[in-house]
């Protein structure tokens, strides 16, 4: 049973060498995203041998965790504080994946 997540967040940054690699030997049974910007996939550095939607899942602000944000928000709806965070977060995200 996978119960545990680990998320490589990449913003302006480049991969480590055997980073993914690592983070799977770490736990072989968690689910390991590569998140970022715009989804691009990590290195071969990175993930040497590793099987992308097997052995890792690639993800992006631009789709996936603006997506989310936009149902927690409508969730947050009578959470004034809770809802402006959000709001102010999936702004920023916009900014920095070119979507304002």
């Amino acid at each position: 049973c996978k119960n545990e997540i680990i998320i490589e967040n990449k913003i302006y940054h480049g991969d480590e060498k055997n980073q993914l690699i690592r983070y799977h030997n770490y736990d072989k049974n968690a689910h390991l995203y590569y998140l970022s910007l715009e989804g691009h996939n990590p290195s071969k550095d990175s993930s040497r041998d590793l099987i992308k939607g097997q052995d890792y899942q690639v993800i992006s602000y631009k789709e996936e965790i603006i997506k989310w944000l936009e149902k927690c928000h409508e969730k947050a709806s009578n959470l004034p504080i809770l809802r402006e965070t959000i709001l102010q977060y999936a702004n920023l995200i916009k900014h920095l994946t070119n979507q304002t």
